[in-house]
């Protein structure tokens, strides 16, 4: 009987922190992101009360309470992944990325585009948000990542960044699928990045200006998922194929700026 009492009032606690559909220590690790970046256009004015599934760029899970999403971007452009919220219009956020970001275990979009992080190197925290699907860093930081900050994010989906140094080894191999990848501007290795040969569901893969200096692997011409490729500005060399007959779904094609050689599919 005892044991059920305490059941019951440990239940009454977790309906209590969660009334407001958000959990204190997820708020209190969202206020913590507040205080360490400057506002200089009022975008997280709402950001104050109990109730921070209510803030502005956040969105909480109906059954848990848990903070799934975080999306303060400054994208100035409409962009097919932004499906449920207007995109901000050069509002940047400027300052520092609190560590307190690892609290929102829960989290599975987060995207902080498009800010002025200016000096700013990737949060190492962010590593550990296991449960990512949507990582969108893309013009808000500097510095470099390796395959061992993306080991842990085995579910990621959307991945973009730019414009920072990118290590990956050559034997790596991810743990996830991506449908879209964005490292436009990022300094890759010279050689074509291997690993994307796995990439089956990649819908969209910009990899301009990226300081390829290789070889174009005929694996490449058999990801037939793809509808949107870009590789301009860089120096891939190779003999484009007779035909683009895998790429069913193919809508663009950037190889300019290249060495590729042979007649247009």
């Amino acid at each position: 009987m005892n044991w059920f009492l305490i059941f019951l009032f440990c239940l009454l606690v977790i309906q209590t922190i969660v009334a407001d559909g958000c959990l204190q220590v997820e708020r209190d690790a969202l206020l913590e992101f507040k205080a360490r970046v400057t506002d200089p256009f009022g975008r997280l004015v709402s950001w104050r009360g109990d109730e921070c599934c209510k803030w502005t760029g956040i969105k909480c899970s109906n059954q848990t309470g848990h903070v799934i999403k975080l999306n303060l971007t400054s994208h100035s452009q409409s962009h097919p992944y932004y499906s449920d919220e207007e995109p901000w219009y050069n509002n940047s956020l400027c300052g520092e990325i609190s560590p307190s970001l690892h609290a929102l275990t829960d989290l599975k979009h987060l995207d902080l585009s498009y800010n002025n992080f200016t000096g700013r190197m990737i949060p190492p925290q962010l590593r550990n948000l296991s449960r990512l699907q949507h990582l969108g860093l893309e013009n808000s930081f500097i510095g470099e990542i390796s395959d061992v900050y993306l080991n842990g994010l085995s579910k990621l989906e959307y991945l973009s960044f730019s414009p920072i140094t990118i290590t990956i080894d050559s034997n790596w191999v991810p743990p996830f699928e991506l449908k879209y990848l964005d490292v436009g501007a990022c300094k890759l290795r010279p050689t074509f990045p291997s690993w994307l040969h796995n990439q089956f569901e990649l819908n969209f893969l910009n990899l301009s200006n990226s300081g390829i200096y290789d070889s174009m692997p005929n694996w490449f011409w058999n990801l037939s998922s793809l509808t949107n490729i870009d590789l301009s500005y860089n120096q891939i060399r190779g003999r484009l194929p007779l035909r683009l007959e895998h790429f069913t779904e193919l809508c663009t094609i950037i190889l300019s700026n290249n060495q590729f050689y042979g007649a247009i599919p």
